[in-house]
């Protein structure tokens, strides 16, 4: 049998490299007989069977059943060997597990098993030193967080993952000792990707060139992280138990120097087939236990130890009481005491008798070499052009699905049955130039059809060499189908890319910087309005579009992206040929090339005409709210101004009808109560007109009780129908418990408009109705409050018309008093509190207007009613009045409505009124005197209102104090305000006098509550 040579390189089959250097004697069936790796190659130079012996046991060895070990006996010397089969790729290989020496029990087959021993996770690696070129295995990739997918990387990238604090002794070991071959071992630390430190151990045999090739380096490597943090721990421990336990295998043991005796575990009295004792055991008596010829080995460890501070290992034979020997691993560590002197030798034994676990992880690591190609899947093969040959792996099988059973293929069978019909002439176009040609390597992608009808893409890669005057060839298969749909998939998506940005009118355009014309799309062109087929210069195009600051702008724009590498971004308005205007944004980068030498600027360009257009119109709407506001506060103010001089008009007018008139006085007194009260009517209606006008009404709804405010409401119509000869008739709106969702104020105003319309357009004698009934708002449950008259009636063209403001639909010429723009009022309110206004009339028989609003469940405690000013203020519930006098402040700067509310109090002489012109002075007042009532305007000359309020909310004197807000502002924000400021009552000029004085009297009756 011959010796086969090593692999010639790197890109040699890695099972086959494998094989040949693993440190186990194997032999494998080859089609020119059997072969030999370099294990097996030493073995029989150690052993030197006869010949004619050694042939017997290889013929026998052919013909054994490859599914189970096989015991077979070398005679002479008498040797029983026992071996254990493994397919090897195409060939059929057997490992040599033990043999037995005659009666001298079993020995190992290869000391290099024994450096698996306790190691842990382990990984071989193949690399050709003078090409760079490796093989990991996958353990190799697990062990150092590498994707396998990533492929072997070179000597530099395998170096970068070494630790840096290592890396530089690493690559000094590795240079010296792989100068010349021989075995050498070494410790470092690597970092993985993942940024774990991981201890590494290589056992390394460096291989001579051979046969013209090149050096190699094959390694075990070995992670010894846990043992190094275990050892690490152990190293912190202190006492000497700890120490052992820690070495602990399977026997611990502890030999006393003085008194010559050993202590065991129970396991090592086992091991030496001997029952535990408690009393420590001679240790003439477990020497007598060694073999003879191991027992001087044994002996001398034991001085070595005890002469160094090393441990010491030895392997040596022991009686097992069964007649037989076991095979122990013994390791022994002096210990010393404080002189120095040793004291005791501290030891563990391992039993190394069973090769069961050798085998096991022999085997496994075997396995894992034949499935690192099938973890990635990759099929090698072999050919030999000029001998005839063809081999595949497994793996080859299954990416071709093809039985194993039917052999390798022919090249004709491959190419007729296995490559799709639309390669095949491709390929055999290939085979023939390669074959005349024999180029070193070559690489093709081609697809293959399988049983079931899909196709699959595989790449191949073939490298070819001359080898003893013949043609020899190998390399591998993948199966590249989800690259190659992944690569379809995204060229797909660039397409649809192109498509979305040709659809959506994207323009892209390129401006090179070594002065060539600038490139732009179609789209680009027809931002420009012109035909993508346009013959013009993109730059003439720009200057017929773009005026002198734009282009200007542009420039300015590319030469910061040059120089400065700025982004590219201008706005600029493009006059299109028919003379229309459009508006781009162009935006864009700086392109360079791989030495960062600049390229291009490219970007893209949008059409933001409607964006701009939306600004514009933004602009425009802002301007028209800011000038309705303004509007808004201009009404604001002026029913400020106006209702001052009001209050005075108004005020002193009911004064002076407490006074002993004659019948002209009085009925004089009545016309100017009478314009007052229209004027007022007209104020308040236009600024709610303004409010709904500048941005709506702010309403603030709740449940509100429609009976309550349906008697309010009769009850301020009442002198107006009464004037008219109207009768209203209520009483069963009045008796049914509706509540509806709704701003009570704003309802209370939208009852009162349509009930004083009907009476006012109505006839004399007239009736109106109050109706209530269920209905249904947008589905879901409401009220519907119907005001119904019997008066003129409209007619169509009168009702498209009804809601506009300031239109009377001709009733100014007939002398009733109105402003026209109640209705649209009240249709703002009806809309802005969520509900529905609905109007039907005829000519002759009068008119209905509906109201709808959503239904809700009446709370516990009803909504008190609102203040009778009209105006928005706390609830004041009944008490009896204080008795004394009672200090008043009024702070006010208008000495009109001082003189008015000073006179008006004088009606109630228990009221002792003071009054102050500005804050400073109703300060001082105030804290001089200590009022009871205090009525404060909002606007005074040096603070405002709010800020008086605070102030005198300080002082302790005034803490059971009422305050009462009068202002002639009527802006509910204003009252809201006041109110969460602290002001007990909001009271709006001008004063009703009666009224005033009656709130006056409840708000004394809330003092000392």
């Amino acid at each position: 049998m011959s010796a086969p040579a090593a692999p010639a390189a790197a890109g040699d089959d890695p099972l086959a490299l494998w094989w040949f250097e693993v440190p186990m004697p194997s032999w494998r069936l080859a089609a020119d007989g059997w072969q030999g790796n370099r294990a097996a190659q030493d073995w029989l130079s150690e052993q030197q069977p006869p010949p004619e012996a050694w042939s017997q046991v290889l013929a026998r060895l052919a013909e054994a059943p490859t599914d189970r070990p096989c015991l077979l006996t070398l005679a002479p010397p008498g040797i029983a060997l026992q071996f254990t089969p493994q397919a090897l790729g195409a060939a059929q290989g057997w490992w040599l597990q033990r043999f037995e020496l005659g009666s001298s029990g079993l020995v190992s087959v290869t000391e290099l098993l024994e450096l698996l021993r306790g190691h842990g996770p382990v990984g071989s690696l193949v690399r050709d030193l003078d090409t760079g070129i490796g093989q990991w295995d996958g353990d190799v990739f697990e062990m150092l967080g590498v994707p396998p997918a990533q492929g072997t990387p070179d000597f530099e990238q395998a170096l970068a993952m070494v630790h840096e604090a290592d890396r530089a002794a690493f690559l000094e070991r590795h240079q010296v000792l792989s100068a010349e071959p021989g075995r050498y071992s070494l410790r470092f630390r690597v970092r993985r990707p993942d940024g774990q430190t991981r201890h590494l151990l290589s056992l390394t045999e460096v291989l001579a060139a051979r046969g013209g090739h090149g050096r190699r380096l094959v390694s075990l490597l070995f992670d010894e992280t846990d043992s190094v943090v275990r050892h690490q721990a152990e190293r912190e421990a202190s006492d000497d138990l700890s120490s052992v336990l820690a070495m602990a295998g399977v026997s611990v043991w502890r030999v006393d120097v003085a008194t010559q005796t050993v202590q065991f575990n129970e396991a090592g009295y086992r091991m030496i087939g001997l029952p535990a004792r408690e009393a420590p055991m001679p240790l003439a008596e477990v020497r007598a236990l060694i073999h003879p010829d191991d027992l001087a080995r044994v002996v001398n460890a034991a001085a070595e130890a005890s002469h160094s501070q090393s441990v010491v290992d030895v392997m040596a034979r022991y009686r097992d009481g069964d007649s037989g020997w076991r095979r122990l691993l013994t390791r022994r560590v002096a210990r010393r005491d404080a002189d120095g002197v040793v004291r005791t030798l501290l030891g563990v034994s391992l039993d190394l008798s069973e090769l069961s676990q050798e085998r096991d992880r022999a085997l496994a690591l075997m396995d894992r070499m034949r499935l690192v190609t099938d973890a990635i899947g990759v099929g090698f093969w072999w050919r030999d052009l000029d001998g005839g040959l063809l081999e595949w792996d497994q793996q080859m099988y299954r990416l071709h699905h093809r039985d194993p059973s039917e052999g390798t293929p022919s090249l004709d069978e491959f190419l007729e049955r296995h490559v799709h019909a639309l390669d095949r002439p491709m390929l055999i176009d290939r085979q023939r130039r390669h074959i005349s040609e024999w180029p070193a390597t070559s690489e093709i992608t081609f697809r293959i059809l399988t049983p079931e009808g899909q196709t699959r893409w595989i790449q191949s890669w073939t490298q070819r060499h001359w080898r003893e005057g013949h043609r020899l060839s190998f390399g591998m298969h993948v199966d590249v189908t989800a690259q190659r749909e992944a690569q379809w998939q995204a060229e797909r998506e660039r397409e649809r890319d192109r498509f979305a940005i040709e659809a959506a009118g994207i323009g892209v355009w390129e401006v090179p910087l070594d002065g060539r014309q600038a490139r732009w799309s179609p789209s680009m062109y027809a931002l420009f309005g012109r035909p993508p087929t346009e013959s013009v210069s993109p730059l003439r195009v720009m200057a017929e579009a773009l005026d002198r600051g734009a282009l200007a702008d542009t420039r300015e724009a590319l030469r910061r992206c040059r120089l400065h590498g700025r982004d590219f971004r201008v706005e600029h308005a493009v006059k299109w040929p028919d003379g229309s205007q459009r508006w781009l944004l162009s935006f864009g980068r700086l392109q360079c090339d791989s030495a960062g030498q600049p390229m291009a600027v490219t970007g893209v360009a949008i059409d933001i005409t409607g964006r701009r257009r939306s600004e514009e119109l933004a602009r425009e709407r802002d301007r028209a709210e800011q000038a309705s506001l303004a509007k808004s506060a201009l009404m604001a103010r002026v029913s400020h101004e106006l209702r001052t001089p009001m209050n005075a008009v108004l005020g002193f007018a009911e004064l002076m009808a407490l006074d002993a008139l004659s019948a002209t006085q009085q009925e004089r007194l009545r016309c100017i109560r009478a314009a007052g009260g229209h004027l007022m009517e007209l104020i308040d209606d236009l600024l709610s007109l303004s409010r709904a006008d500048a941005a709506g009404t702010h309403l603030t709804t709740q449940p509100v009780p429609v009976s309550e405010v349906l008697a309010e409401v009769c009850q301020w119509v009442d002198a107006l129908a009464q004037a008219h000869g109207v009768q209203i008739e209520a009483r069963q709106a009045m008796n049914t418990a509706a509540w509806v969702q709704a701003d009570r104020r704003r309802l209370g105003q939208v009852l009162t408009n349509l009930l004083t319309n009907a009476i006012k357009y109505n006839r004399a004698g007239g009736q109106v109705w109050i109706e209530l009934s269920g209905a249904d708002l947008d589905g879901t449950p409401a009220w519907s409050m119907a005001v119904r008259d019997n008066g003129r009636g409209l007619s169509p063209e009168q009702q498209v018309h009804l809601f506009e403001p300031f239109n009377r639909l001709g009733a100014e010429r007939e002398g009733i008093p109105g402003n026209g723009i109640g209705l649209s009022i009240v249709r703002q309110l009806i809309t802005d509190m969520g509900g529905r206004l609905a109007v039907s009339s005829q000519i002759g028989q009068g008119s209905v207007f509906r109201v709808d609003l959503a239904a809700v469940v009446p709370p516990e405690q009803s909504t008190v009613p609102a203040s009778r000013q009209g105006t928005a203020r706390s609830p004041v519930p009944p008490s009896a009045p204080t008795q004394g006098p009672i200090e008043v402040l009024y702070v006010e700067d208008n000495a009109v409505n001082e003189l008015l509310v000073s006179q008006a109090l004088s009606l109630r002489p228990r009221f002792h009124l003071r009054t102050a012109g500005d804050g400073a002075e109703g300060l001082a007042l105030a804290a001089r005197h200590a009022p009871r009532i205090v009525l404060l305007d909002m606007q005074l000359p040096d603070c405002h209102g709010l800020e008086l309020l605070q102030r005198m909310r300080q002082l302790p004197a005034l803490a059971g104090s009422r305050f009462m807000a009068l202002s002639a502002n009527a802006m509910p924000d204003d009252m809201q305000a006041a109110l969460a400021a602290g002001f007990h009552d909001y009271w709006t000029k001008p004063l009703d006098v009666q009224r005033f004085l009656d709130d006056m009297d409840a708000q004394a009756a809330q003092l000392g509550r």
